[in-house]
Parts: structure tokens; C-alpha cells; sequence
């Protein structure tokens, strides 16, 4: 009997221990629920406050020039507006080449990373280096640097890094008689003696060392998407060429491993600005770059005008002599994509050329007809 009822009492004791265990894990389990309930509600009034901060108040960052990669973390999703300026170059006794300006709205998702590298202004030391500008040889002086934002970090003339960028607002170039050009907007302003960076390739000089985003030879060009050819240094450089991935006219790197361009647009990595405007010779001092909150919306456009065209046509004279009365290149952008690339088009004459992403002609005719 001992026994049975010792293995009575114990039966009891184990089951008043399960049911106490049941009861903890249910309140414990209601506890956590309440407490995810808490946390969520909590977690969506922070950030409501965040937004209204920032929608309400305005945010912006601004970047001078350090000599080094300076980091951008977008503290939310949304639309930001991205304004750089390139460095100016130097000039001992003429007017040096003024820095280009850009600017453009992205859409950015809450803690993207983005790295800005802000252009040092024309030094006066032989065979010097400006920080993401170029490299003089020769006893010439370094040019401008240009002002960018990448998607990889890295050295500035790093080339992984610089097959990133996304933006680019050109440098100008230094001289010490010469004419130097200032940074431009799809091509770089001419100097004295070289030409400006152009969309897509390196200007042929008497000084070699330049290359994609890096300027070199004797006084250095400015810098930019792509440089100024180097040059005499009483000759004179041009400035660098500009860039917006989903800009009208540009040539975009189409991968992450090499320099390759496909006429295209849109930027390999698909990031891209609404919006793009491009000026050139704006800045006379070190480079400097501005983002600003926009909305967690996308903007709606401010021009409407062109939203229910559905036909382009060329009024020009149809003289196939003056080339200049002719359209070199139409180009309709959604989104940072041209749409009307390759195209068919009709009642051209040599139609293939008109839409095919080819700016190479606005150099000589100074002009882009485009259109969204």
C-alpha cells in the first residue's frame, strides 16, 4: 500500500507540475504576442515620426572636399535629390576651367549605401596629383577634380569603383598661359590645345596617361566621366565630360568588370535619376556635392506637355548638304531607359542613326534635340 500510494502522490505532484508548466507557457506565449503587438505599434509610430520629420522639415547633407570616400546612408525609402559640383582648375595668368554642375532626383531604399568623392581644386605642383582628378607629367600641373557618387567604394582611381558612378559633374582644367576649359555637360569645354572628355572614349594627345575618370599628361585636363586630354601647359586643356545614368545622350557602362558601353542610357546597376539637368562652368573652388530629402513619393513631373505624344516628327529642312539643319540623335527617356531606341522609324533618310544612342555628331553640331 506504501508503495501504490507513493506512486499516487507523485502521479499527482507530476501532473500539478504540468498543468503549472501549460499555465506559464500560456502566459508567457500571450506575453511575447502582446509584447510583438507592443513592439510593431511601437516600431511604426517611430518611424511615422521619422517621416514626418523629414517630410515636414526638409533634411540635407552636405560633402566639401577631404581627400578621402565620404559615405551617404539614406535614412529612409524615398526620393533624394543629388546636386554635385566639379573642382575648378588653376591658371597662373589666364582664367582657369570652371567646374560643372549636376543634379538629379533617385529613389533610394531605407540604409542604402551610397559614396561620395568630392573633386580638389588645380594645384600648382609639378607633376602632382588632385584627389579623384588626374596625374601631370612633364613638370605640368594637375587639373580639376570631378565631383561623383558611386556604388562601390574603393581608392578614387580605383577602376571597379569608378565603373560605379552613377553621377559626375566634370573638373576644369589647368594652365598657366593657356586657355583652360571648363568642366562641361555631355562633353567637356575645349582648351587652348586639347579638346574636352567626351561620352564615351579618351581624347587622342601628344601626352598620354589618361583614361576612364582618370586625367593625365602634362597640365592635366579636367576630369569626368571621362577627362580632358592633357596638354602644353601654354597651350591648354579642356575640362571633363559630365554624367547621369537615365540622362538623355549618355553612354552607360554596361557591366561591373570592365569599361564597355552599349549606347544605353540606364546605368548597370539600375539605379538612375529623375529629373537630370546638367550646366557647365559653374564652380570656380574645390568640388562639392548636396543631397536633399525630396518625399517617400515618387515627383510627378512639373512639364506635362509631351505625356500624350505618341509621334515625333523632323521639321527640319530636309537638306541632306547642311547637315547641321539635320536631327543627329532623338531620344525619348522613361524611367532612365530610351524607349525608342532601334526603333523603326519612317520617312527618314538614314533612320538607323537618328535613334540609335550615337551622340557622337553633337560634338561638331553643338545641339541634342530630345524629347521626355
Amino acid at each position: 500500500m506504501k508503495n501504490k500510494n507513493g506512486f499516487i502522490s507523485m502521479t499527482l505532484v507530476y501532473t500539478f507540475l504540468i498543468l503549472f508548466l501549460f499555465l506559464m507557457l500560456g502566459i508567457m506565449t500571450s506575453y511575447a504576442q502582446k509584447n510583438k503587438f507592443l513592439t510593431a505599434i511601437y516600431d511604426k509610430i517611430k518611424n511615422d515620426i521619422e517621416t514626418y520629420v523629414v517630410d515636414n522639415f526638409g533634411r540635407e547633407w552636405e560633402y566639401e572636399y577631404t581627400g578621402n570616400v565620404q559615405t551617404f546612408i539614406a535614412p529612409q525609402n524615398g526620393y533624394y535629390k543629388f546636386e554635385l559640383w566639379g573642382a575648378s582648375g588653376l591658371s597662373s595668368s589666364s582664367i582657369p576651367g570652371k567646374g560643372a554642375y549636376t543634379s538629379g532626383i533617385i529613389e533610394l531604399a531605407k540604409e542604402e549605401t551610397l559614396y561620395i568623392y568630392v573633386g580638389q581644386m588645380g594645384q600648382y605642383v609639378a607633376n602632382g596629383t588632385t584627389y579623384n582628378g588626374g596625374i601631370a607629367t612633364n613638370n605640368g600641373w594637375p587639373g580639376g577634380g570631378a565631383t561623383d557618387v558611386r556604388t562601390v567604394s574603393g581608392s578614387w582611381n580605383d577602376i571597379s569603383s569608378l565603373i560605379s558612378r552613377i553621377m559626375v559633374a566634370g573638373g576644369g582644367g589647368t594652365s598657366s598661359t593657356g586657355v583652360s576649359g571648363d568642366g562641361g555637360r555631355l562633353f567637356g569645354l575645349p582648351g587652348g590645345e586639347t579638346s574636352g572628355g567626351t561620352t564615351n572614349s579618351i581624347i587622342p594627345s601628344s601626352f598620354s596617361g589618361s583614361s576612364f575618370g582618370i586625367a593625365g599628361g602634362g597640365c592635366s585636363g579636367g576630369n569626368g566621366y571621362y577627362p580632358a586630354a592633357g596638354a602644353d601647359c601654354n597651350g591648354g586643356p579642356g575640362g571633363g565630360s559630365s554624367y547621369i545614368s537615365g540622362y538623355a545622350g549618355v553612354d552607360s557602362i554596361n557591366n561591373s568588370v570592365v569599361v564597355t558601353h552599349n549606347k544605353t542610357t540606364k546605368h548597370y546597376s539600375g539605379k538612375y535619376f529623375l529629373g537630370g539637368y546638367m550646366e557647365s562652368g559653374v564652380n570656380t573652388e574645390a568640388g562639392r556635392a548636396k543631397i536633399s530629402y525630396v518625399s517617400m513619393d515618387k515627383p510627378t513631373r512639373i512639364n506635362s506637355n509631351l505625356d500624350e505624344v505618341r509621334y515625333i516628327k523632323d521639321c527640319s529642312t530636309g537638306n541632306n548638304i547642311n547637315e547641321q539643319a539635320m536631327w543627329t540623335e532623338v531620344q525619348a527617356i522613361v524611367n532612365g531607359t530610351n524607349i525608342i531606341k532601334n526603333l523603326t522609324l519612317t520617312g527618314v533618310n538614314n533612320a538607323s542613326a537618328v535613334n540609335d544612342g550615337d551622340i557622337s555628331n553633337v560634338l561638331t553640331f553643338g545641339y541634342l534635340p530630345v524629347v521626355g
